[in-house]
C-alpha cells in the first residue's frame, strides 16, 4: 500500500544529450521563473482579493436584500463549487491546449464576471455569476502550478511555489485596503465598487501574462514541438543570463511516448499504479483547505467570543500578516526536508495549534494567553506550510502527459473541503459551538497523518538522472 511518488522520474542519457528536464535544471534560476511567479501568481492574488471581498460584504449584501443566514453563507460555498467544477475542466484543458491557455481563460473570466456582479438585483443572480468567478479560478490555478513546476529546476520549486502562493495573502491584503478606503469599520460598504476593484488584479494578470508569460517546454516536447520548445529554452536562457548552457535534449521517441489524451491522462491517474497515492493527495487537499477555509469563515466569529487582547478586526490582519512567513518558512524547510516530511510536519503541528487555541480559549492568565495566542500563530504559519508543500506534491506524483489532469483532481479534492467548511461549521456550531468545529479538524488531520504515512518518496539526489515518466516508487519499493 505505497502507492507511487514522482518527484520526476529517470532517464538516461542518450546520444550524449540530456533529458529536457535536466537542460531546465542547468539553465537555473533566474528572470523567467521570478515573472511566472508574479505574474502568473495573479491567479492566486485575485482569488485572495475576491474570497476576502465576498465575506467581508455578504453582511451589506444580506441587509440591502434581506437574505437569510443560510444564503449568506452560500454565496461563499458557491463560489467553492464553482472553483471546484473548474479544477475538474482544468486537468483535460491545461494537457490539451497547454499551460498558459487556461490560465489566460482563467482571468478574463474573473475580469467579466467580478464587474458583472455589480449588475445583479438578488441572491439567485448574484449566487450564479459568483460561481462561475469561482470557476475561472479554477480553470487557472492548477495550470499555473504545473507551468511554474515545469519551467522550475528541481531544487528550486518548493521556493518558486511558495513566492507564488503567498500571492493570495497579497491579494488578501490589497482587499483589506481597499476595505479600509471604503468604509474602515466595515458598517457601510460599496459592495459593488469593491467587487469592480476587486476584479483589477485579474486585469493586470491577463495584460502582462499574454505578452511576458511563457507555454511549457516540457508540454510542447511531449506533443512533438521540439523547436517550439527549444525556443522557448532560448529565451529562458537569455533571461537567466545562461549563454553556456546546450540548448540540446534527448526529445521522447513516439513509440515511448505515454498516452496525451484527456481519457488516457484521467486512466493513468486513477490506475492501479497511482490510485492510492491520487486517493491520498486528493485527501490531502481537503483536509488543508477545511482548515484553511473553515478558520477564515470561522476566526471572524470566533473571535468575538474569545478575548484576543485585540479586536475581532485587528486580529484577522495579524493573522494575514502571519501567512507569509509561512510562505518562507516552506521554502526553507523544503531545501532540507522531504516533501512528504514536510507535509507530515505541517499536519501534527497545525493540529498541534488548533488544541492549543482551543484549551487556551478556556483558561485565563499567562498559561491561557500563551496557548491561545501561540496556537493561533502556530495555525497560520503552519497551515501555509501545507498549502505550498501539499500542492507541489499534487503537481509532481504524476507524468507529463497527466500531471495537470492528476493536480486538477486533487485540486478538486481539495475544493470540495473548502466547500463544506461554511456549510458543517455553521452546523456543528449551531449544535455543540465552534471548539466542536475546531475538534473536527484536528481529527480529519490525524487520519491524513496515517494515510500519508505509507507513501515512499525517492531521494531527490537519486544518481540516475530525472525525466518526467517512469515511477520512482512502485508497489511501496523504491526503484532506486
Amino acid at each position: 500500500m505505497g502507492g507511487v511518488i514522482l518527484e520526476d522520474d529517470v532517464e538516461e542519457e542518450q546520444d550524449g544529450k540530456r533529458s529536457l528536464s535536466q537542460t531546465v535544471d542547468e539553465l537555473g534560476i533566474g528572470w523567467t521563473q521570478v515573472i511566472t511567479c508574479f505574474i502568473g501568481g495573479a491567479i492566486w492574488a485575485a482569488d485572495g482579493a475576491e474570497l476576502l471581498i465576498i465575506g467581508s460584504v455578504s453582511r451589506a449584501v444580506s441587509q440591502e436584500w434581506g437574505l437569510e443566514a443560510w444564503q449568506r453563507g452560500a454565496l461563499v460555498s458557491l463560489v467553492f463549487i464553482g472553483v471546484l467544477l473548474g479544477n475538474s475542466a482544468s486537468g483535460p484543458f491545461g494537457d490539451g491546449f497547454g499551460r498558459r491557455m487556461p490560465m489566460l481563460v482563467s482571468f478574463v473570466g474573473i475580469a467579466i464576471f467580478s464587474v458583472l456582479s455589480t449588475a445583479t438585483t438578488g441572491f439567485y443572480t448574484l449566487a450564479a455569476v459568483r460561481m462561475v468567478v469561482g470557476a475561472s479560478f479554477g480553470v487557472g490555478q492548477p495550470a499555473y502550478n504545473t507551468l511554474l513546476t515545469e519551467l522550475t529546476p528541481r531544487k528550486w520549486r518548493l521556493v518558486t511555489n511558495s513566492v507564488g502562493q503567498s500571492m493570495f495573502t497579497i491579494g488578501e491584503i490589497y482587499a483589506a485596503l481597499l476595505i479600509w478606503y471604503n468604509d474602515p469599520d466595515m458598517k457601510d460598504l460599496d459592495w459593488r465598487w469593491l467587487c469592480v476593484m476587486g476584479a483589477l488584479p485579474s486585469v493586470i494578470g491577463f495584460a502582462l501574462s499574454y505578452f511576458l508569460l511563457h507555454e511549457s517546454p516540457a508540454y510542447l516536447s511531449e506533443k512533438g514541438y521540439d523547436e517550439e520548445a527549444k525556443q522557448v529554452l532560448d529565451k529562458i536562457r537569455s533571461a537567466n543570463k545562461a549563454e553556456h548552457v546546450s540548448l540540446d535534449f534527448t526529445a521522447r521517441k513516439k513509440k515511448d511516448a505515454t498516452p496525451t489524451s484527456s481519457v488516457d491522462a484521467v486512466k493513468i491517474i486513477y490506475s492501479p499504479q497511482f490510485l492510492y497515492t491520487t486517493l491520498t493527495m486528493m485527501y490531502s487537499c481537503f483536509v488543508l483547505n477545511l482548515v484553511y477555509y473553515g478558520c477564515l469563515y470561522a476566526f471572524p466569529q470566533v473571535m468575538q467570543e474569545v478575548d484576543m487582547g485585540y479586536s475581532a478586526a485587528i486580529g484577522l490582519v495579524v493573522g494575514a500578516l502571519w501567512e507569509l512567513p509561512g510562505f518562507a518558512l516552506s521554502s526553507a524547510v523544503g531545501i532540507w526536508m522531504k516533501p512528504k516530511n514536510v507535509v507530515l510536519l505541517y499536519l501534527v503541528t497545525t493540529a498541534a495549534s488548533l488544541v492549543s487555541f482551543t484549551v487556551g480559549a478556556n483558561r485565563e492568565g499567562l498559561l491561557g494567553g500563551t496557548l491561545l495566542q501561540g496556537g493561533y500563530l502556530g495555525l497560520k504559519v503552519m497551515v501555509l506550510v501545507g498549502f505550498v508543500t501539499v500542492y507541489q506534491m499534487a503537481t509532481e506524483v504524476y507524468p507529463t502527459s497527466a500531471r495537470n489532469t492528476g493536480a486538477g483532481a486533487c485540486f478538486a479534492g481539495g475544493r470540495i473541503g473548502s466547500i463544506l467548511a461554511p456549510l458543517v461549521y455553521e452546523e456543528v456550531y449551531e449544535r455543540s459551538g465552534w471548539k466542536a468545529y475546531f475538534w473536527i479538524m484536528v481529527c480529519t488531520m490525524v487520519v491524513n497523518v496515517i494515510l500519508i504515512w505509507p507513501l515512499h518518496v525517492k531521494d531527490k539526489e537519486s544518481k540516475k538522472e530525472v525525466n518526467e515518466t517512469t515511477p520512482l516508487v512502485e508497489g511501496g519499493k523504491s526503484l532506486a
